[in-house]
């Protein structure tokens, strides 16, 4: 399972180096030192669909059935990977958070920051667990690819969405938000998973 996963990052690790890069510029253009919590392992999530194009260049599907390797561990080391890239944004937008009041001069609270980028976390695990069903469910044509893009685009305008009005719902106590996030998060996970397993175990490679 580590190394399917390594596999992943291996292979994205360009992506992850250009991603990092493009969310501190961004950070840094538009000077929203908290909406990087978000913004940052939002970014990340777009990875996933990244890992999927890479397997189907080098038909790795094919290549990992035929050695054995249940069709479920593959389905599991997405989801790993998954977790990995969008940690990675969270480490990285939780550092912009924090350190860019002292750079722009703005007022700094450590504990908000760190509750967002949190909150940012948990919304990226609903994102990748969608986009991981769908690339499962839609193949990786060019036609299924724009739908996945379309997706994921919606799922993000959505949840973003919902958190804003869930947070005003509840007086603007977002650790309640982020609570009640993580659990859908862990239910979507354990669902996507099930169906993605149907999928992929019934795809003839």
């Amino acid at each position: 399972m580590n190394g399917l996963v390594w596999k992943d990052t291996t292979l994205l690790r360009n992506g992850l180096i250009y991603v990092a890069v493009f969310g501190v510029v961004f950070s840094l253009l538009f000077s929203e030192s908290n909406v990087m919590g978000i913004v940052c392992p939002m970014l990340f999530s777009s990875l996933v669909a990244s890992s999927f194009a890479w397997d189907d260049q080098c038909k790795w599907d094919v290549y990992a059935v035929s050695t054995g390797i249940p069709r479920n561990r593959i389905v599991l080391s997405k989801y790993l990977s998954s977790i990995v890239f969008i940690t990675i944004g969270f480490a990285i937008g939780l550092a912009v958070s924090v350190a860019m009041p002292y750079v722009t001069g703005a007022d700094t609270d450590p504990a908000s920051a760190a509750i967002v980028s949190v909150t940012g976390w948990v919304l990226s695990a609903i994102v990748v667990s969608i986009s991981i069903l769908v690339n499962y469910w839609t193949g990786s044509s060019v036609k299924a690819q724009y739908v996945s893009i379309v997706v994921l685009m919606a799922s993000i305008a959505f949840l973003v969405s919902a958190t804003i009005i869930a947070s005003d719902l509840v007086g603007g106590n977002m650790l309640l938000v982020t609570g009640i996030l993580l659990v859908i998060a862990a239910l979507m996970f354990a669902g996507t998973y099930r169906l993605s397993c149907a999928r992929f175990a019934k795809r003839d490679l």
